[in-house]
């Protein structure tokens, strides 16, 4: 199964991310593919190439993220968090249940209910909270693509297709 749920555009890139799992219930893959296309328009040049990353997030992937690391919003469960989805953001602290954190945005204490089913991560970019506060959200961990330059080739695979 796979669902789209951002696409992206500027003046000469345009891409969307699309996330899924295959198999059902709890043996089942997670991956993210994100496709991207490139145009260049030069004079007596024009060249159009479609570029497909594609990542499979293991269930230890909460373990991968870590707070001053990079990620990927690919998944939200309000209205506002997916406006979020395709972007990048820094991981800031993964708040427990009933824990206390300073948020670097607005300098609030915030704290999760001690009844809170999950952990969340407090991140911060060009992201949207669920309130509407602009440059910090909380966002589930399985919502979280690590975005790690170093990552292990069995990790990522890219392909061009021209």
């Amino acid at each position: 199964m796979k669902m789209p749920h951002a696409i992206f555009f500027s003046q000469s890139v345009c891409g969307e991310v699309i996330s899924g799992k295959n198999g059902g219930g709890q043996g089942g893959a997670q991956w993210v593919a994100i496709r991207i296309v490139t145009l260049t328009v030069l004079p007596g040049y024009t060249s159009i190439k479609n570029y497909l990353i594609f990542q499979r997030i293991r269930e230890r992937s909460m373990f991968q993220l870590r707070p001053g690391c990079l990620a990927m919003v690919i998944g939200a469960q309000t209205a506002n968090g997916r406006g979020n989805i395709g972007k990048s953001v820094e991981l800031f602290g993964l708040c427990q249940p009933g824990e206390r954190m300073l948020n670097p945005v607005n300098g609030v204490m915030t704290e999760l209910p001690r009844n809170a089913t999950r952990a969340l991560w407090l991140v911060i970019g060009n992201v949207t909270a669920f309130d509407g506060q602009h440059g910090f959200a909380f966002v589930r961990a399985e919502h979280l693509m690590p975005l790690m330059p170093d990552s292990q080739p069995q990790d990522v695979l890219e392909r061009v297709i021209d």
